[in-house]
Order: structure tokens, then sequence, then C-alpha cells
């Protein structure tokens, strides 16, 4: 098993880090220019896939819903897995998702339409989730979720949730309906080893 250290360098050692500011160039005036520190956001992403357990040398299907440049794609594709990653179009994902080539959909994700691809996928995750009607009057509940969790049903499932403008991660009721499928709430970290079917 790799550590995390080395899982970063093997990562890293495959990126053209010369392409990569090209497209920063070309990108400069849309703020996101975080997302270019390649060493960080490739050291975040493998701590995400070791949190998961996706370092154990099992293969799996990972799913990856608002993938933005692909970097989680990368790390889990580094580790033997098929990967695939769903995001809304935009021309820089694009220019980084195919510079890393990594395998995209471009599609929203809504609560009760289906997904783009379809299972069984081993493992679905969605860090700093903005779907879920993130910082608008729209916010998720369990009318929404439901369904969502749905259609995941059995997969491994990993929600990094960004904080809403109250502090809040999710509507009081959404936490006991995500203990009732199965999950583990810790801080932003929402983890369903396996989502369970409801009622």
């Amino acid at each position: 098993m790799l550590t995390r250290g080395e899982l970063v360098q093997r990562v890293l050692a495959g990126i053209d880090r010369a392409e990569l500011a090209a497209i920063e160039r070309r990108f400069a005036r849309h703020g996101f220019a975080k997302y270019f520190d390649v060493e960080r956001w490739v050291r975040i992403n493998a701590a995400r896939a070791q949190l998961l357990g996706l370092d154990d040398g099992r293969r799996r299907y990972v799913l990856d819903l608002g993938a933005g440049f692909g970097y989680f794609l990368l790390v889990c594709r580094e580790l033997g897995h098929d990967v695939q990653g769903v995001d809304l179009p935009n021309p820089i994902y694009q220019a980084v998702t195919k510079a890393l080539g990594v395998p995209i959909v471009e599609q929203g994700i809504e609560p009760r339409s289906s997904l783009p691809v379809s299972p069984p996928y081993d493992v679905v995750t969605a860090h700093m989730v903005c779907f879920n009607g993130h910082g608008t009057a729209a916010l998720w509940g369990t009318r929404e979720w439901t369904p969502f969790l749905n259609r995941v049903i059995g997969a491994t499932l990993h929600l990094e949730l960004n904080r809403e403008k109250d502090g809040t991660l999710f509507p009081p009721r959404v936490a006991e309906l995500f203990g009732d499928r199965g999950a583990v709430i810790n801080g932003r970290h929402v983890i369903f080893s396996r989502v369970r079917g409801g009622p």
C-alpha cells in the first residue's frame, strides 16, 4: 500500500505542468486560480481516496459528482480504479480534464432525474457539494435527498458538504434521513459505507 506522499508523487509525475500553466494563463480572469495549485489539490484528493479505503488494492468503479478539474479521478485512476466524472459544462473544466485525460459527462445533478451514468457503481463521491442548492433558498431537504439516495443504494457514498451562510450543512431532518440510510456524519463529511434502501 502506498503512503500518501508516494501516491501524491506518482500522480504529480503524470501531470503536464506546462500544459496546465498554459490553461491557467488562458483562463486568468475566471477566478479558478486556487485550483491550479496542483500539489495542494492532489494531496487533498489523495486524502479523500484514502479516507474511503480506495488504496486497499481492490478495483472499483468510482463516480465523482461535481468533478471540477478531475483531480480526485486522477488519484483514483492511479490507484487502479475505473473512473467517471460528472459536472456542468464549463470551458475551464473541459480544458483541464482534457489535459489530465479524465472522462467527464457534462450534466447537472437534479433531485429526481437519473444520474448520467448507469449503475452499478461501487463508489459515488461528491466533494464541496453545490448541486444541493448550496447558497440558495432551494437547499435540498428530505424530499430531494431521498430520491437521490435511492439512485445509489448499495454503493459507498461520500458527501463533503459546503456550509451554508448560517453555518449549517443541511436542514435538521436531513441528518436523520442520512442516519437512517446508513451514514456516519463527521462535520462536513457524510459517509455511507453502503447506502441502505428506505421505506
